[in-house]
């Protein structure tokens, strides 16, 4: 499309001149021009010629044609005596209308495209810096120990919680963030947001998973671990049981001691803790038949069988 049709005077051609057929006719570049009633010339900018195979076809036609005459779009066209009547047949019928109206549109959507693309890669090349400095948030947050979230979270509020306050303080300091909270304070819920109490969710969510990865990793490595469950109730009365891995690291020899994961139990049958047991590892793709070689619980009467 960006190169357009093959439109080739008698200059450029080998032997300065067109092919012949067996009757001595050729193609006329003058085809390459309709001429009005009132004299005036338009080019034919669907009409593309072919000095290889000496015979013409439909641009539109190829590229966005529907229907069209196999002629003038895979065998191409090449009965010079009657080429003056066929080509004004051909570009008055609804098949070639339809498709160079399609040609029309694009080649006036084609400049936009490199802006749009552009914009594009900008937008996302700012989404990923914004994104990054969110997850530094979220491993400082989580490297203290500390709370994510406010009691009030509002613009005006003088306390956001320590999330949205770290937001606020790193935006004085990066131009990526300073122009990402100025967008959500003028738009609101309107524009998309990476700090609400969802997408907080979703980065924690992110880095625990990345870190249970590294963990899963090292421990396939050292093959041999042991285990230690423990469980006590939060805040709202809820049994949380803890998965404690120890193993030793394969690169330095250091006894490593990490927590695989944290599930809610209502029951702490030795029944139910097995089967809790039994899927934290699967699901970690962790050979504990084979490769545990310590355990210790707490409530070891509940799980002596």
């Amino acid at each position: 499309m960006e190169w357009g049709p093959c439109q080739p005077t008698c200059d450029v051609l080998p032997n300065k001149e067109f092919l012949k057929d067996k009757d001595g006719r050729h193609f006329h570049a003058g085809w390459y021009y309709r001429t009005h009633t009132d004299g005036t010339k338009t080019r034919r900018n669907w009409l593309t010629y072919s000095p290889s195979l000496n015979k013409i076809f439909c641009l539109d036609c190829i590229l966005l044609g529907r229907k069209t005459v196999k002629a003038w779009v895979k065998d191409g066209f090449s009965h010079w005596k009657n080429m003056g009547i066929a080509i004004v047949n051909h570009e008055t019928t609804n098949a070639h209308i339809e498709a160079s109206l399609k040609m029309k549109l694009r080649e006036s959507v084609l400049p936009l495209i490199p802006s749009l693309e552009v914009n594009r890669k900008s937008s996302v090349a700012l989404n990923r810096e914004i994104v990054k400095q969110l997850i530094d948030i979220t491993v400082f947050l989580g490297r203290h120990c500390l709370p994510f979230r406010g009691h009030r979270e509002r613009w005006t509020d003088q306390l956001k919680g320590n999330f949205k306050d770290l937001v606020l303080l790193l935006s004085q300091h990066s131009p990526a963030l300073a122009s990402h909270v100025s967008t959500l304070k003028l738009k609101g819920r309107k524009d998309i947001s990476f700090i609400s109490w969802d997408r907080q969710n979703l980065l924690i969510e992110s880095v625990s998973e990345y870190i249970s990865q590294i963990i899963q990793s090292d421990i396939i490595s050292s093959r041999i671990f042991s285990v230690s469950l423990d469980s006590t109730f939060d805040i709202s009365r809820k049994e949380q049981v803890s998965f404690i891995i120890r193993y030793v690291n394969e690169t330095n020899g250091t006894v490593m001691e990490r927590l695989l994961a944290l599930r809610e139990s209502p029951c702490t049958s030795g029944v139910h803790l097995s089967e809790l047991f039994q899927n934290v590892f699967n699901n970690h793709n962790l050979d504990w038949k084979s490769n545990l070689v310590g355990q210790s619980y707490d409530g070891a009467a509940n799980m002596s069988g």
